[in-house]
């Protein structure tokens, strides 16, 4: 079994410390935080989107199993 390494963020790498990365992490920082914020205000919203995303998939599927069908 292996053992988890330890990491040290103390003792980062300068080479992974510059200006694009830290700029993705900042990024990625925002979105999630105007993703929890979003998530808080409009869950009604995110329910419907996921509901309409379900049948949109389920649909997509028939459909392939149709054509799949029919070429057979």
């Amino acid at each position: 079994m292996l053992a988890m390494r330890k990491f040290d963020y103390k003792t980062i790498p300068a080479e992974i410390m510059n200006y694009e990365i830290m700029n993705l992490v900042s990024a990625i920082h925002e979105y999630k935080g105007k993703q929890e914020l979003f998530i808080e205000a409009k869950p009604d919203v995110l329910e419907a989107m996921l509901e309409i995303a379900k049948i949109q998939q389920e649909h997509q599927i028939e459909s392939k199993v149709y054509i799949h069908q029919m070429s057979v």
